[in-house]
């Protein structure tokens, strides 16, 4: 796991919101097969870096995407919104590890997973910070 998606996972777990929805069921890019409802499931997209004539400048704006899922369309809506709050236009010192100017939630897909019966939202967060 790299640093910016520890911060997003740390972020995440610790804020009391998302928490009291999801508990620790917090996962890299797949959720366990027998994980209880609701969950989280986050993966970077993308990681494009600004650049100058003089080479790489440091500035990141990694896509996040977080994926909230849950057996309940109202539940999934509701853990979709609280991750949202918590994300988006946050500023400062993301999971104790990442300095972030901004976090933007750039996009958002309402879908219904027949395979696992689950309702899912799909938050796209693009985090703009310096690498070190």
């Amino acid at each position: 796991m790299s640093v910016i998606e520890e911060a997003v996972y740390t972020h995440l777990k610790t804020d009391a919101n998302v928490a009291a929805l999801v508990g620790t069921r917090i996962y890299p890019l797949v959720a366990p097969q027998d994980a209880a409802y609701p969950l989280l499931v986050y993966q970077r997209i993308s990681t494009p870096r600004v650049r100058s004539h003089s080479g790489p400048s440091g500035l990141a704006y990694p896509r996040i995407q977080i994926t909230c899922a849950a057996d309940q369309y109202d539940v999934t809506r509701s853990l979709a919104n609280t991750v949202r709050a918590s994300m988006d236009g946050f500023k400062g010192l993301l999971g104790s590890l990442v300095d972030v100017g901004a976090v933007f939630a750039e996009n958002e897909i309402d879908e219904y997973e027949d395979q696992s019966k689950a309702f899912t939202i799909r938050l796209d967060m693009v985090i703009w910070h310096k690498e070190t």
